[in-house]
């Protein structure tokens, strides 16, 4: 932490690695500012609550007493036991520009911490892609960057 500049450190500090205990695979999630942990909806698939861990950059376990899905947006909100503070501020999408930089902290496949790597890239493009019930599109933002298997969620 201490080579992270004070900008980052409120992202890589909102950071967890999701374990699916289930299907012995694992994500990466961030906390949304005094709201939920958000992850990839994929990385929690057939998953109650009980078979969810979160693991902090600081190594604390935490588990999770609700999980709502968005398959269509590949999205999944863990709702963890123990109320948690700080977390990160979303940007408006009305701000978001093609040729932004984009960063994400995550726990790509074979990594397992304690920190969170950074990976870079640049809003490249949006694309639609269709709902899973086929009843229209959703926009999907297109990033170049060097993301990985495991990242899904961060």
């Amino acid at each position: 932490m201490d080579n992270v500049n004070t900008t980052e450190r409120s992202a890589v500090t909102s950071v967890f690695m999701v374990i699916n205990k289930k299907l012995s695979e694992k994500g990466s999630s961030f906390l949304i500012k005094d709201g939920p942990i958000i992850t990839n909806a994929h990385v929690v698939t057939d998953c109650n609550p009980e078979d969810i861990i979160l693991i902090s950059i600081f190594g604390e376990i935490l588990k999770v007493k609700e999980v709502k899905r968005d398959t269509n947006r590949d999205l999944a909100a863990l709702i963890p036991e123990k109320k948690l503070n700080g977390g990160v501020v979303l940007a408006n999408r009305d701000t978001l520009k093609l040729g932004s930089v984009v960063t994400t902290w995550g726990f790509p496949l074979g990594y397992n911490g304690p920190a969170p790597l950074l990976s870079v890239g640049f809003l490249s493009g949006y694309s639609a892609q269709p709902r899973l019930d086929k009843k229209g599109f959703v926009k999907h933002l297109v990033v170049n960057g060097a993301f990985n298997p495991g990242n899904s969620g961060g």
